[in-house]
């Protein structure tokens, strides 16, 4: 890829809903690309935010997280800016709607927890799993009905973990001081944004009388 930066980390990345490809980089900044080459730069953060992960939406908004803001851009409306402010979270993904408005909402991961945001507005719905240690990337099954997570312990090793919403289990454990960075499913979850029912207008074929 073309016009990328020299020495400047990137952390996380995910493609819109227009097919470009959205990823955070160091010191504030959200990079577009376009497959082949660098297309634009955003400054999402004031100077000293660093990114963290992003995630993108089905309703063209591309969110980017950092340890004391979740921001959103919306692709569709000229990148349009609005910023919530969080603590202490590193990982983000869309997952299944949880407040019943029929669109896929943020789950987001913390040292100790995972919570759900609203995939709209950004706001904080509830806790979606709590006493975790070393918890990191998070992802969902197709059917939204399993979180996998990275759990890292250098005391006791790393995991991969999956939760159902009523039991956890251990999926994969690494060696001791062994350490996960990131977890993605080859068929994962994909968001939905909720839609209106589209009724056909009603056809009435017309009898001719005799």
């Amino acid at each position: 890829v073309s016009g990328i930066h020299a020495n400047a980390p990137f952390f996380g990345l995910a493609f819109g809903t227009n097919g470009k490809l959205y990823v955070n980089r160091f010191a504030q900044y959200l990079d577009v690309f376009d497959g082949q080459a660098l297309l634009s730069e955003y400054e999402l953060y004031p100077s000293g935010i660093n990114p963290t992960d992003v995630a993108s939406g089905p309703d063209g908004k591309v969110w980017s997280i950092s340890s004391a803001m979740l921001v959103s851009m919306d692709t569709r409306a000229g990148m349009a800016r609005s910023l919530n402010s969080v603590t202490g979270y590193g990982n983000l993904t869309f997952g299944p709607d949880a407040n019943g408005d029929g669109f896929s909402d943020l789950y987001m991961s913390k040292p100790g927890s995972i919570d759900i945001f609203d995939g709209r507005t950004g706001t904080l719905i509830k806790n979606y799993l709590s006493g975790l240690s070393g918890n990191g990337d998070l992802a969902f099954s197709r059917n939204g009905d399993t979180c996998y997570y990275v759990s890292n312990n250098w005391s006791t090793g790393a995991c991969i973990k999956s939760y159902n919403g009523s039991s956890t289990t251990t999926v994969y454990a690494a060696p001791i001081f062994g350490g996960f960075t990131s977890v993605a499913l080859s068929s994962a979850f994909g968001p939905v944004e909720a839609r209106r029912e589209r009724r056909e207008p009603r056809r009435v074929k017309a009898r001719l009388s005799d």
